[in-house]
């Protein structure tokens, strides 16, 4: 099989997204975006956060009785289904060219120390990367002139 920029990522491995992503940074000390979760780690990750709100309630309610076992029961079945997920692909990283754009701009330091020239073009496109990877802004959303830390931008206005 030839791989090219434009391959889907879910068609050119035979492991799960996990699994690849795994290798990937063992064997190329690359940082990769972050896997989302797949239904039975959104399942796990609900059945966690519902096992946590029933806790107190339960513990306020009847402290004498058993019934706080069954949320400690049940967060521990969802941690499991969070833990063995085989997640998925991030969207904005559907084939092997996004998968790259992406990685470089993550890695952007790593790859000039090893040699890569940087430009403008470049290290702006970095930026995007890292700042979309850690904050809910949309790539397209950003400009030179957006705001991020905004809080404490109207503190010192």
């Amino acid at each position: 099989m030839t791989m090219a920029p434009s391959s889907r990522l879910d068609q050119i491995s035979t492991v799960s997204s996990k699994v690849l992503f795994r290798e990937i940074q063992t064997h190329a000390a690359l940082r990769l975006p972050r896997l989302k979760y797949a239904a039975r780690g959104v399942a796990g990750c609900f059945m966690v956060l519902l096992s946590i709100a029933a806790l107190p309630a339960l513990a306020l309610v009847n402290s004498r009785n058993f019934c706080f076992l069954f949320p400690l029961g049940t967060m521990l079945i969802g941690g499991i289904l969070m833990h063995f997920d085989q997640n998925k692909f991030p969207s904005e990283c559907a084939t092997l060219g996004d998968l790259a754009r992406k990685c470089a701009g993550l890695n952007f330091g790593r790859l000039v120390t090893f040699g890569a020239k940087p430009r403008d073009a470049d290290l702006w496109a970095a930026l995007l990367e890292v700042l979309t990877e850690h904050s809910l802004i949309k790539k397209t959303a950003i400009t030179t002139e957006t705001i991020l830390l905004q809080t404490q931008f109207r503190a010192a206005s």
